[in-house]
């Protein structure tokens, strides 16, 4: 899936949201700035809801969630995402452990809430999937 034509999600607009998928997925010159990944405030962006809740909560901007695949952020700018769960800029998770990400010429920053960040600020995913960061910005 190349989601090389996503350019600007703004506002209440939907965060881009990738469940049980294989293979690559990339965004590429693209800016993701203030989705809400808050069923309350927003619209939700993936999670099971737990009992007695609505679910959503994780991925203000980029939920990825299945096996075996590579996200790609090559260009991009992912700033101002809020959540209540997991992810405040991407949320990523591959179940059988395989996947990983590549992260080039992008900027992340200023992402707020959430939790479940072993390795980058506003990046959720295990603690063993590589991420190769590359001439960006992660704060």
């Amino acid at each position: 899936m190349d989601i090389n034509k996503v350019s600007l999600f703004a506002g209440f607009l939907m965060a881009l949201f990738i469940v049980s998928c294989k293979g690559d997925r990339t965004s590429q010159n693209a800016v993701f700035i203030n989705p809400l990944a808050n069923p309350q405030d927003g619209p939700p962006a993936g999670n099971p809801a737990d009992a007695g809740t609505i679910g959503g909560g994780s991925g203000g901007a980029i939920y990825n969630d299945g096996n075996t695949m590579t996200l790609k952020i090559l260009g991009t700018l992912i700033e101002k995402n809020k959540v209540n769960a997991y992810g405040s800029a991407v949320f990523f998770v591959t179940n059988d452990h395989t996947g990983d990400i590549r992260i080039d010429n992008s900027v992340i920053r200023n992402n707020t809430g959430g939790s479940w960040y072993p390795s980058y600020p506003g990046i959720s995913m295990h603690s063993d999937t590589k991420c190769v960061v590359t001439n960006s910005i992660i704060e």
